[in-house]
């Protein structure tokens, strides 16, 4: 007991449990002793200790697509003695790991095991094994399907060499035939990411002084709402003719517009039925119309599942365009927070076709269901104790756009799409795209990856240039990188060099930090500080997937100018 108790000590001496959730202990025997195979899906994890689980063997079943052959298990077998890691992970990321593990598919199961520690003490720990057990044969006669791949074989041993597991071990694990395949790029790709991750210099880690300037740029046109009539802000923001930027941002021409969506006068409101999400169209005084995507979780709320699961976050919306004001992707409708009374604001100028959607809920209050693909009765938004609906008001884009399906779309089921199983998939997609439209398709991805939003199936174009929008999948779980929506970027290695230079000078915080000024002129919190970290946390998994592909490439393959 008083060993157990040592241990919780050291594990929080580690992990500061003080400041942040609890953890759970998890002993890895397969790719997941590799560190950086571990991160992928639980960058929270802390080594502990090698161990050893008495009475198992380790084995392999199960063919897995990633891998190109089989994936380890642990059997039971009175002689065997399976060694692996003790990790310490965050509770919240446990679901991210049964997901890896392939507990809702039933491939794997999870118990608790009994490990022993190289000094003798017991640890109780997670373990995951498939929930059949393949007979004990000898290494010559296994047969090909139950072979791991080559790749996967030497993670494992690479993964047990780095925990510190005992060499007579490792050997045994390398005397285990293979099938001679290798693993899909993508996760090869992911693997060496993350090993730059590991060694990236400390100047992406410290705030960069170059960007003080381009701060207070921002700051002076996020910080006035002065002469903001709202009519003549429409006229200004509808005959903005540039190539640069959607919106007009100099002399203060962000705060006014974020002020005028904020505070104009709902002239007439209706249902805004394209689309697969609840949200209403707003004509604001002067004529200007504005989309009101409303409130369905509080800030803190935590989406488990699928990366495109759950409805969209309206916070999302607005944390995405101050992201793309400090980003520099300037193509995409401005969006605040607006909180707007059912009963003053809304129902006096609902149109027939909105009021034809408004119930009541078994408290009395009038709530909205809305017209989309997805919309329902029974998933209604309803008023506040003050009678308000919070919600993101997003500035109608009220232009001819090309639209587009996203060459890195997902499936949306269990198929494949040929970007998850291509290697060569980026040199097919070359022969389709202009460079311009390409290295557009790879910055649209960096800006997804840092607030993960997985659901850009489609994309559209004006002007040559992709706009931002659809943003509300982004903020769901801050706990989870999905690194693969990055894959544009590590599959062609190849980006803008003005992206490359901005990105540099956002490091150290700049990023978070001026996303937190810029939103507070107006008043609004967009994040819990979990997703600001976690912005942070995504933002040195991009410096490294870059310092992947210079590795890879060099850097004057990789960085692309004349755009």
């Amino acid at each position: 007991m008083r060993c157990v108790v040592l241990l919780m000590i050291f594990i929080c001496m580690l992990c500061d449990c003080d400041k942040h959730e609890a953890r759970f202990l998890y002993f890895a025997y397969g790719s997941n002793l590799l560190k950086s195979r571990l991160l992928i899906n639980c960058p929270s994890a802390v080594f502990i200790t090698a161990a050893k689980v008495p009475g198992y063997r380790l084995d392999f079943d199960k063919y897995s697509d990633n891998w190109c052959g089989a994936v380890a298990t642990i059997v039971a077998d009175a002689d065997g003695e399976a060694w692996g890691a003790i990790w310490a992970i965050k509770d919240s990321e446990l679901a991210a790991l049964d997901r890896q593990e392939g507990v809702n598919s039933k491939k794997y199961c999870a118990k608790n095991v009994k490990a022993i520690t190289p000094l003798g003490h017991d640890i109780t720990a997670r373990v995951y094994h498939i929930n059949s057990e393949p007979p004990k044969m000898q290494p010559e006669i296994i047969p090909l399907q139950r072979r791991p791949g080559n790749t996967y074989l030497q993670v494992i041993a690479l993964g047990a060499y780095e925990c510190g597991i005992p060499s007579h071990y490792i050997e045994y694990v390398q005397r285990f035939p293979v099938n001679g395949r290798r693993a899909k790029e993508k996760i090869i790709s992911q693997l060496d990411i993350y090993e730059y991750l590991n060694y990236l210099p400390s100047q992406y880690k410290t705030k960069n002084s170059k960007f003080l300037s381009i701060q207070k740029k921002l700051i002076n046109s996020f910080n006035s709402t002065r002469n903001a009539n709202p009519a003549t802000i429409w006229v200004e923001a509808e005959n903005w003719i540039s190539n640069t930027s959607l919106y007009p941002q100099e002399n203060g021409m962000g705060g006014k517009i974020l002020h005028a969506l904020q505070a104009s006068q709902i002239a007439l409101v209706d249902n805004a039925p394209k689309g697969t999400q609840l949200k209403l169209l707003l004509l604001m005084e002067g004529n200007q119309k504005v989309y009101f995507k409303p409130r369905r979780y509080n800030l803190d709320h935590v989406i488990n599942g699928n990366i495109y699961a759950g409805f969209d976050r309206h916070n999302s919306e607005v944390f995405a365009y101050y992201l793309a004001m400090v980003l520099n992707f300037k193509w995409i409708p401005p969006s605040v927070i607006r909180r707007v009374h059912l009963h003053k604001d809304i129902i006096p100028v609902a149109t027939s076709g909105l009021r034809k959607t408004m119930v009541k809920n078994d408290k009395g209050s009038t709530c909205i269901y809305g017209k989309c693909f997805y919309c329902k009765v029974n998933d209604t938004v309803c008023p506040n104790d003050r009678g308000e609906v919070e919600g993101a008001a997003i500035l109608y884009l009220d232009k001819q756009l090309k639209v587009f399906k996203s060459p890195w779309r997902r499936s949306y089921n269990a198929k494949r799409m040929e970007w998850e199983t291509d290697n060569d998939y980026c040199m097919k997609i070359k022969g389709t795209l202009s460079l311009r439209r390409l290295l557009n398709l790879i910055d649209v991805a960096i800006f997804d990856f840092l607030i993960q939003n997985g659901d850009r199936h489609r994309y559209e174009v004006y002007k040559e240039s992709i706009i931002l929008l659809d943003n509300g999948k982004g903020l769901g779980n801050p706990h989870i990188d999905e690194l693969d929506i990055l894959a544009p970027l590590y599959q062609c290695c190849m980006l803008a060099i003005s992206t490359w230079q901005h990105l540099e000078i956002i490091s150290g915080g700049n990023l978070s930090e001026t996303i937190k000024l810029l939103s507070a002129f107006q008043g609004n919190k967009l994040a819990t500080e979990e997703h600001f970290r976690a912005i942070e946390r995504r933002l040195l998994k991009i410096y490294a997937t870059v310092q992947y592909c210079i590795g890879r490439h060099g850097s004057s393959k990789v960085f692309r100018s004349g755009f």
